[in-house]
């Protein structure tokens, strides 16, 4: 037997790697980092950062959005109006022919229709009539609009108006797209990014709306930058839109239309006149969209009242006085400008803006100091509740209302009915027409298990409603009383639960309020 002492042989694998191996090393464990990265910030992007964007009021998210889809709703539900009948009317509001003059008529579109508005008493010209009437000069106050209206849109319904609601005086309100007649193409999102937004809303609702608004606006530069025609449709014109309504043949038809108000004005012997509506604070922007209007308003013999001048300065004195002493104060500084976090129109700081500077204008104007010398100007008594979301007080004119106090009876509606003025909490929403001093507020009826009350308030300093509770209390029981003590009431926002069954859900609740001062009720000097 042979042994022999050997080791097994060693064998060395000598390999050289190239710099451009180990760079492709290097990059696909970034690009796995970034990657696991992407994937991680897309749920805390979508459960945690935009949520608290969406509260803090830096970012409308899903709840904003279906939040303002609610209130559009529900003014597709209480306002009659429409495309070929457009007078603004509601359940508790009619026009009436014989109502004291003088009586002006206010031309508009959504911002006379009321989109984005929970409080219909926020539009610029329900609160005109309140400014007038503290200048010495009580005016039955109508309005006339549907969304999309234009300058020619108002040509056409005008003179029905006219012979419906004998006006004394009539006010055209313009915003920059009003100009449009039918001859510019507008834009739109590409259908890829259209069909790819509307895939993602339902499984990534807050990325949807935060990400895809700003795609849209970089695929849109980058068609101009390109001098894509198709994408654009305005043939490379560094103009925005609104401001190419007013070139061309289309600025030819919006003078023609312009011209055709006042001619129709004219003939019925009524004063016309036009008012600007700003909504960006930006000097630049107002002077390249307003002043062309005015000096067009001016060549035609029309008269012009162009808020425009000094709005800028007037939205920063306003952030200002607006309170900041928690995240709800934030939110509401941060959307001054806005009705509410995802609509673009008017907030209630520029529509009472819009309803002061036009009553010190037109307060003093000849024919309506006339009117109100001879006409009937008896301010009657009257519901001191003028609008609820959603409309459930069909009978507010037969009500009772007494002295210092008012009552109504109202069958609570449905939860999916209500809505979330805090985003979180479901409310029934009661508005004043005209703020009051509320003492109190009682609620009978059977079944009820627990009641919330908040009241909103308008703000001596502001001189409107910063949309702040000022009181808010929960009680239990089925004959309850709240003392509100609350000067200038606004809103009520009401929630009740019941022990009701399926069968009586339709019983009736009975609540009266009570103002500290019976003047308060029928006339607030």
């Amino acid at each position: 037997m042979i042994t022999t002492n050997t080791k097994p042989p060693k064998v060395v694998l000598k390999a050289k790697v190239s710099s451009s191996t180990t760079l492709k090393i290097r990059s696909g464990k970034r690009l796995s980092a970034a990657l696991v990265a992407l994937a991680l910030s897309i749920p805390v992007s979508e459960y945690f950062a935009l949520p608290l964007a969406e509260k803090c009021g830096l970012f409308a998210g899903q709840k904003a959005v279906e939040h303002n889809k609610q209130i559009f709703y529900a003014n597709c539900m209480r306002n009659w109006a429409g495309a070929e009948k457009p007078l603004f009317r509601t359940a508790f509001l009619s026009i009436d022919k014989s109502a004291p003059s003088p009586r002006i008529l206010v031309l508009g579109d959504s911002f006379v229709w009321g989109d984005g508005y929970a409080n219909i008493n926020d539009l610029w010209w329900m609160k005109l009539s309140r400014a007038l009437k503290e200048k010495g000069l009580p005016c039955s106050v109508i309005g006339s609009g549907h969304p999309g209206f234009s300058i020619k849109s108002q040509v056409k319904v005008l003179p029905s108006l006219i012979e419906q609601v004998k006006p004394d005086y009539v006010i055209c309100q313009f915003i920059p797209d009003d100009a449009d007649s039918g001859l510019v193409r507008g834009t739109s999102p590409p259908q890829w990014i259209q069909k790819a937004r509307l895939r993602t809303s339902k499984y990534l609702p807050y990325l949807s709306e935060f990400l895809f608004p700003k795609i849209e606006q970089i695929v849109a530069i980058a068609s101009k930058l390109g001098g894509n025609t198709d994408a654009t449709n305005d043939g490379g014109n560094s103009k925005d839109l609104d401001q190419q309504f007013l070139e061309g043949e289309s600025g030819r038809q919006f003078v023609k239309n312009l011209r055709s108000l006042k001619d129709i004005c004219d003939r019925a012997k009524i004063p016309f006149q036009l008012v600007t509506l700003p909504t960006v604070p930006d000097d630049k922007y107002n002077m390249d969209h307003f002043a062309p209007v005015v000096k067009i308003a001016q060549q035609n013999g029309i008269t012009i009242l162009d808020l425009s001048q000094g709005f800028a300065n007037h939205c920063e004195q306003l952030k200002r006085k607006l309170p900041l002493s928690n995240l709800a104060d934030f939110n509401r500084l941060h959307n001054i400008l806005r009705i509410n976090p995802a609509n673009y129109h008017p907030s209630v700081a520029l529509t009472t803006y819009y309803a002061k500077r036009v009553a010190e204008t037109i307060s003093h104007h000849p024919h309506l100091v006339a009117l109100k010398q001879s006409g009937t100007n008896i301010d009657t008594k009257d519901s001191p509740i003028n609008d609820t979301v959603p409309t459930i007080l069909t009978d507010l004119h037969a009500s009772k209302v007494d002295k210092n106090e008012a009552s109504y009876d109202f069958v609570f509606p449905p939860k999916h009915l209500l809505l979330k003025p805090d985003g979180t909490n479901t409310r029934l929403l009661m508005h004043f027409k005209k703020p009051i001093d509320l003492e109190c507020i009682s609620i009978k009826g059977s079944g009820i298990a627990t009641t919330t009350i908040e009241l909103t308030a308008e703000s001596d300093e502001l001189g409107f409603d910063p949309d702040r509770i000022v009181y808010s209390q929960t009680q239990t029981g089925n004959d309850l009383k709240f003392a509100t003590k609350t000067n200038k009431a606004n809103s009520i926002r009401i929630n009740i639960s019941n022990d009701l069954s399926p069968s009586d859900k339709k019983t009736k609740q009975l609540i009266l309020i009570k103002a500290q001062d019976p003047k308060r009720v029928s006339t607030r000097k």
